[in-house]
Formats: structure tokens, sequence, C-alpha cells
């Protein structure tokens, strides 16, 4: 499948707008493989290892596992950030900033945080003068390369501006925002998503109703060939 690991590591490669970190496998059977066999593909701490379709960070019994190598800005902060595509266009739903290496919005450093939302409120407002034209170019490669009506593409960016993509598929959810007051910068990103998720559904619908029609039109006609003689009609 093209929202798979490793083919988007394939074709991001291809790309030089767009990267991914370096991944191997490694089959349940072989035990850790130590410091000697990470170097030897190209790894450095801090990495991550995890049963491939899980984000838990923890491995199962008899389960393949992978390493990632982390990212974090100049800073030291992560940053992920989150685009829709949805009909062939890009709308940002979050930029989630955290210390931590493993973020997800609902549990980065954003609430307490004015600088954190005044960020993600700028990448909200205005996402080409945030991530920058070689970022843009990348994701827009990445959603031709899906071909999907509706997919997610979480990543970051390197020092030279470059998408570092951490997943891209059709499974992510769109989250509305907190109640909170706070969270009112994030609203008109979110109904922009939501409207657009709609009106995809029923203009499909409604060309979908149409072909019905057209099809069930073309069959009610009477037959161009006369029966045969004597058969019941």
């Amino acid at each position: 499948m093209r929202c798979e690991r490793n083919p988007l590591l394939r074709i991001s490669n291809d790309h030089e707008s767009a990267t991914f970190g370096p991944l191997f496998y490694l089959h349940s059977r072989v035990a850790f493989p130590g410091l000697y066999t990470l170097t030897r593909h190209g790894f450095a701490f801090p990495l991550l290892l995890r049963a491939p379709g899980f984000h838990s960070g923890a491995s199962g019994p008899g389960s393949d596992r992978h390493a990632v190598s982390g990212a974090r800005g100049s800073d030291g902060k992560t940053r992920k950030y989150r685009v829709m595509t949805i009909n062939g266009e890009i709308y940002p739903l979050h930029a989630a900033i955290s210390n931590h290496w493993k973020i997800h919005y609902f549990i980065a450093d954003m609430t307490d945080n004015p600088e954190h939302r005044a960020e993600d409120a700028a990448f909200l407002e205005n996402t080409p003068d945030t991530l920058g034209p070689l970022a843009m170019s990348a994701l827009h490669q990445i959603q031709s390369m899906l071909g999907l009506d509706y997919a997610g593409v979480d990543f970051g960016l390197s020092a030279k501006g470059e998408v570092l993509v951490f997943e891209a598929n059709a499974t992510m959810v769109i989250n509305p925002p907190e109640p909170d007051e706070l969270w009112n910068y994030r609203r008109p990103a979110y109904q922009r998503i939501h409207s657009a998720v709609q009106k995809m559904l029923l203009d499909r619908a409604h060309g979908s109703r149409n072909l019905q029609l057209a099809v069930s039109g073309s069959l009610a006609q009477p037959s161009q060939f006369p029966l045969p003689q004597g058969l019941p009609t």
C-alpha cells in the first residue's frame, strides 16, 4: 500500500524537498541488535523501536520491530505539523510543539505556552509563509503520490526547510478544538476542513446519483432490437 512507510520512504527519497527518517525492519526472532548493528545501519540515539502499525512505542511478542531516528529543531523542541489533503487541496490542521520527542497535539506543550499557540496560529493562518516553498512543494508531491481524496500528513521540518515525513495515511482523525476560548483561533481552520470534507462527500454522492439515474434511464429505454416472434414480452 502506498501509505505504508516503505513505499513512502522510496517515493519521498525521489524528491529533494521531502525525506523520511531512516528505517529498517527487524524480525522478532532476532534479539535486540545492539549498538553495533544500529550504527551499521546509520542510526544514532535517540531512536524509536516499535511494532509496525502501533504508536505506543511498545512491541508485543511475535511482532516485527523497526527503528526510526528522532528529530528535533535547533531550539531542542519537537514540532509536528499536520495537514489534511482533501479533494486535491491542502488544509492545515495543527502545529504541535513539545519538549518531548513523542508528540501528539493533546499532550503537547500548548495549553500553558502562549508562544507555542502563537506559532500554531501562524501556521493555520498562513501555511505557505510558515513552511516555505520547499516544504509546500514537497507536500503537493506527497499528495499527488498518495492519490487519495482524503488523507493526512504528519511531518517536521529540517534546518533546510525540507519536509521530514512522519506518516501519511487516510485514517487521521480531525478532532474539533476544545470549547475553551483559548482555542478559538483554531476553529476557522477546523471549519474549513469540515466543510471541505462535507462538500466532497456531497459532490461524490450527487455525481453517483446522476450516474445511477443515467444508467437506470438507459436500461428503461425500449430495446432497439425486436424480440423473436412467439416469445413472451
